[in-house]
């Protein structure tokens, strides 16, 4: 027969347990993928929203260089007001995407604690 496989320091199962570590310990729940994700989503939103306020600012700068009563001045002037358009949608995006990445947010901490608690239980 082989011999036992030396022992490298690892606790085994029960030992963990008595420890306060489960088999799911280190496992992200669906709850908490989900908050990871919609956080992305809205630090996403928040760079789109940052350049389109950027792309308006850059856009009112020249317009307001430009020569009066040019072609260029008009030009400059649709453009700064669909750039505006976008900022302010674009921040509207963010807001929407940051609510929801609040929200997930919370239910994974929801999730997080009813776990702990019953971990508790099961430990007592």
């Amino acid at each position: 027969p082989k011999p036992p496989p030396p022992d490298r320091g690892v606790p085994k199962p029960a030992e963990r347990r008595s420890l306060g570590h489960t088999s799911a310990a280190g496992r992200k729940t669906f709850a908490m993928r989900a908050a990871e994700t919609s956080l992305a989503a809205a630090k996403q939103a928040w760079r789109r929203a940052e350049t389109a306020a950027a792309r308006a600012k850059q856009l009112r700068e020249e317009l307001t260089a430009a020569p009066a009563d040019s072609a260029e001045r008009q030009r400059l002037a649709l453009e700064t007001a669909d750039a505006a358009d976008e900022a302010r949608a674009a921040k509207a995006q963010w807001q929407e995407a940051l609510g929801k990445a609040e929200a997930s947010m919370e239910e994974a901490k929801k999730g997080r604690d009813k776990a702990a608690r019953a971990e508790k239980r099961a430990a007592e």
